[in-house]
């Protein structure tokens, strides 16, 4: 894309990161259902999606070469039988994530209707 992203490319280059975002949102809501479902698996270690920050930087970059991870959480408490899902930690992350995923469909949404009525009134 080049530097100039204005009009139809803009766009349609907003409608990539949305997509990106959505995806990665949705991978991100089935991973901590993963995670809450084995909360009692002896031994199981939770998963974390990853992907902000490799956004950020191919938006800067107006580059859509997104890597999302999926990486098995390193950090917080391990019980006993080795399960290392915090329930309530996984409650906030759905939490979160939905919120996020809700806010960029309305984007998305909007965006699809900004392109209808163009579409529309560029017919008259």
């Amino acid at each position: 894309m080049s530097q100039g992203m204005n009009g139809l490319r803009g766009t349609a280059y907003t409608g990539q990161v949305l997509e990106l975002t959505l995806d990665a949102l949705g991978l991100r809501q089935r991973v901590t259902a993963h995670n809450v479902a084995n909360v009692e698996t002896p031994g199981y270690r939770p998963y974390r999606v990853s992907f902000e920050e490799s956004l950020a930087r191919a938006v800067a970059r107006k580059d859509l070469e997104v890597p999302v991870q999926v990486v098995t959480a390193t950090r917080g408490r391990v019980r006993e039988d080795g399960n290392g899902v915090d329930i309530e930690q996984e409650m906030v992350t759905a939490a979160k994530t939905s919120i996020a995923y809700q806010a960029a469909a309305q984007q998305w949404s909007g965006l699809q209707a900004r392109l209808r009525t163009a579409i529309r009134e560029g017919r008259r």
